[in-house]
């Protein structure tokens, strides 16, 4: 326990360390994120300080060894999804050579033991996945890699969701002896701590697609061994309790652009935090309203590991109450009513947000979206790239 507990705050010091740096080389070679008519932030923001994270998460790990068979393939894989990330933060890299580079990576980790064979379900439903092991563990991985992306939309939202995450998963492994996968846990969460300070509002760095694919990748893995279930495989309903808020607000996405007959890929500004944005709430107040929401879904994971199968089915159907209701009185569903309702000339923000300098977007600029989609763009910079006024 000591040993995990000096290994989190090696990452924390790391990263609190190696981020500042990071902003300077990153302000020296010009790699800010984009600015258009759709950012929020008046002043160039570096865009690389998921490499501080990723720094953060290896150096306390490689230093001081750690067990685990399968540890090196994964670290491998979530590298090149780094790398991928980073690449695109600064140069920018085509939708789908994105989405064929996170599924390696989700094949090489799969391959190495990060699979889903089997599934327990609330109400005692069990079901092996037989030759949809493969498919379905790829998907789960692709999934939370781009669902943690896309939530990456304001200041400090996806570093305390990840935190959140990262903090009940390292609990779930503590809860099924896995100590050395809840030690990566938690070090990956130490991490993340260290870097929240220069990325909480106003943020002064943001992680870009090189944290956001990275956080998403890395927790998607390590859930699949945290809430396995002996001779049932995964324990379904907790993971997805675990991931909810990610997972609610990427599959309204797909749902309201397929509703309005556009790409599942293309980018709009109807995301949880828009729609809060838009309602006049800060970015802390959005973030800590979400973290809140997540902290009840991670407690919410955790107590249906424990309880029986009909008691979970109970617990789980509270869970999508709650946050269908916190999604419907964000207006997350209003696109419902008005199918065009959204475009790219819309307004995010009202004409004044208090306390962090941010004023409203105005004007009827003519968009011409050059191959965009928003498959691993991270949306702290509001998707705003290869899109030109």
């Amino acid at each position: 326990m000591i040993d995990i507990f000096t290994k989190f705050l090696m990452a924390v010091a790391f990263s609190f360390l190696v981020t500042p740096v990071i902003r300077i080389v990153a302000k020296r070679q010009g790699w800010f994120a984009s600015r258009n008519l759709r950012t929020i932030h008046n002043e160039l923001i570096p865009n690389i300080g998921g490499v501080g994270i990723l720094v953060a998460f290896l150096l306390p790990l490689l230093m001081t060894g750690f067990d685990i068979p399968q540890a090196v393939p994964l670290l491998a894989a979530a590298c090149l999804i780094a790398a991928v990330g980073f690449y695109d933060d600064i140069r920018q890299v085509n939708c789908l050579q994105k989405l064929s580079w996170q599924i390696i990576a989700a094949l090489a980790a799969t391959w190495y033991g990060f699979r889903i064979e089997a599934v327990s379900l609330p109400f005692s439903m069990q079901f092996a996945l037989g030759a949809w092991t493969i498919p379905a563990s790829v998907f789960w991985i692709v999934l939370l890699t781009n669902a943690f992306n896309l939530l990456d939309g304001i200041d400090g939202l996806a570093s305390a969701l990840s935190i959140n995450v990262a903090l009940f998963i390292s609990i779930a492994s503590f809860m099924v002896g896995e100590i050395q996968l809840a030690l990566v846990s938690v070090v990956l969460m130490g991490a993340i701590t260290g870097f929240v300070k220069y990325n909480l509002p106003p943020a002064k760095i943001f992680m870009g697609d090189t944290g956001s694919l990275f956080l998403g990748f890395v927790l998607g893995c390590l859930a699949i061994k945290a809430f396995a279930v002996t001779d049932n495989g995964v324990h379904g309903g907790a993971m997805i309790a675990l991931f909810l808020v990610p997972l609610s607000d990427t599959t309204l996405a797909v749902i309201r652009r397929v509703y309005q007959r556009k790409s599942p890929f293309s980018a709009d500004k109807e995301h949880i935090h828009h729609c809060l944005m838009r309602l006049g709430i800060s970015q802390a107040s959005i973030v800590l309203r979400l973290t809140v929401l997540a902290i009840v879904c991670g407690f919410t994971s955790i107590t249906m590991t424990l309880i029986s199968a009909r008691l979970q089915l109970f617990l789980v159907c509270g869970l999508l109450a709650l946050t269908f209701f916190f999604f419907l009185k964000a207006g997350c569903f209003k696109f419902l009513m008005n199918k065009s309702s959204t475009s790219l000339n819309d307004d995010i923000l009202p004409a004044k947000t208090t306390g962090f300098g941010i004023r409203g977007l105005n004007g009827q600029s003519e968009v011409l979206a050059r191959g965009y989609c928003e498959v691993g763009n991270s949306g702290e910079e509001h998707e705003q790239k290869s899109v030109r006024f």
